[in-house]
């Protein structure tokens, strides 16, 4: 319900509902991630980087929340975190959606040989998966 009332553009709502999931389960790692993204638009980013910095304490088994742990990771500025979460995941998810997490972070951390070398992959997502190749594109602040 808070990804819904996100997408709604009711921030508040979300983030009221994520705060009452982890009142409940402080232990659930996908709100933290959401709700880190919420406070972190709101201009928060202390706050969202203490609460992405708990969600790495205890990191999802879930390929595609440890996915979202690494997008989290690298929205905080934890490049090195987020490439080394990026790296363990299935090939699948390494190959295709976790491409924007290693081309943010290898640019900021002015990787450009090993940012250069992705290029094939993000030839193939962008085939495969044209919304992954404009998140590879995207302009990062």
């Amino acid at each position: 319900l808070g990804r819904l009332r996100r997408l709604q553009g009711r921030p508040e709502e979300a983030e009221a509902l994520y705060r009452r999931v982890l009142a409940l389960d402080a232990s659930r790692t996908q709100a933290k991630i959401n709700l880190a993204h919420l406070v972190h638009e709101a201009g928060r980013t202390d706050e969202a980087r203490s609460l992405v910095d708990d969600a790495a304490r205890t990191p999802p088994t879930d390929p595609r929340a440890r996915l979202a742990l690494a997008e989290a990771l690298a929205l905080v500025g934890e490049f090195r975190q987020a490439l080394a979460v990026a790296d363990a995941l299935p090939a699948a998810l390494k190959n295709t959606e976790a491409l924007p997490v290693f081309a943010a972070a290898l640019q900021a951390l002015g990787e450009g040989g090993r940012l250069k070398a992705l290029v094939p992959s993000m030839r193939r997502a962008a085939v495969a998966r044209p919304d992954v190749a404009a998140r590879c594109c995207a302009k990062r602040g």
